[in-house]
């Protein structure tokens, strides 16, 4: 192992520590309570935001679909559906790169294709959320210097394609390759798929603080808000099985900070766990169904 991989490697166990670490101090804090708020959630409430990412799971697998169907036309959305599903699942096993290694070997993509289609998932999937990030920024008015740089990458992620036509050689290369592939046009189509996704799963996450744990005491916006921040920085915890304990105490964090109890937080970010992984188990489901449904 070289110094650069080991480098990478010690900080993301020392990441993953840290978030695991922090859970564990804010539940042993107060076990009893955390508990109770833990049970509070019922299965009316588990059931419909389960119900919510099963769709949002949906919508995503068709954005993955549509990604890779503009590269390689002769994919179908059947085998699509059923590598992004699976793949979804291979998060928690070895982790986030067999999950999309496994993906793009179930869809029998060139591993390029693959690359290429992961790196367009992730660049389409970051411009709402930066853009909800800077709206939030504005109205509450904190880390206003951070504002100029996120609408700097704003404007570069949705005018990536005419920006890098000024660079022939860069966009030859790129595009050969079917890195950068969407023009601002391409991006908007894509996000019919996108916001829907983002819609159902904040509303989803909303349910279970709301009406599970605790009334009105979110907004649907924070809680779009505090699931994606903290969905991007569990994708970047590479070391960690689908961004496990990572991705949780990101959500504490955002949800302590707009007002909640640790306890509280705490529980919602657990139970938004356990629905995740029901409504991934509920795809896998789906797509195997349609997949031999397309076999008879």
């Amino acid at each position: 192992m070289n110094n650069h991989k080991l480098i990478k490697s010690l900080f993301g166990v020392t990441t993953l520590l840290i978030a695991l670490g922090y859970l564990l101090s804010i539940w042993y804090a107060d076990p009893i309570l955390a508990e109770m708020q833990f049970k509070r959630v019922g299965s009316k409430t588990i059931f419909f935001a389960t119900l919510l990412s099963v769709v949002a799971g949906i919508f995503n697998a068709i954005l993955w679909f549509k990604i890779n169907h503009h590269i390689v036309n002769t994919i179908n959305f059947s085998t699509s559906y059923w590598a992004w599903s699976v793949g979804r699942i291979y998060r928690y096993i070895p982790g986030k790169v067999a999950g999309y290694y496994i993906r793009n070997k179930l869809q029998k993509s060139p591993i390029k294709l693959g690359v290429a289609a992961s790196i367009n998932e992730l660049l389409l999937t970051l411009l709402p959320i930066i853009f909800i990030v800077i709206i939030y920024l504005v109205t509450s008015k904190t880390i206003m210097w951070l504002v100029p740089l996120l609408l700097l990458l704003l404007f570069s992620l949705y005018f990536i394609k005419p920006i890098l036509m000024a660079f022939p050689k860069v966009n030859t290369a790129l595009s050969s390759h079917g890195l950068l592939f969407f023009s601002p046009r391409e991006a908007t189509d894509k996000l019919w798929f996108i916001l829907p996704a983002m819609s159902l799963q904040g509303i989803s996450f909303y349910l279970i603080i709301n009406a599970g744990l605790s009334e009105y005491s979110i907004s649907l916006y924070q809680a779009v808000l505090a699931l994606y921040i903290s969905g991007i920085i569990g994708q970047l915890a590479l070391v960690s099985p689908g961004g496990l304990g990572v991705r949780e105490a990101a959500i504490v964090i955002l949800l302590t900070s707009f007002g909640l109890s640790p306890d509280l937080a705490i529980s919602a970010a657990l139970i938004s766990r356990v629905t995740l992984i029901l409504s991934e188990l509920c795809n896998v489901a789906l797509a195997y169904i349609l997949k031999q449904g397309q076999k008879t």
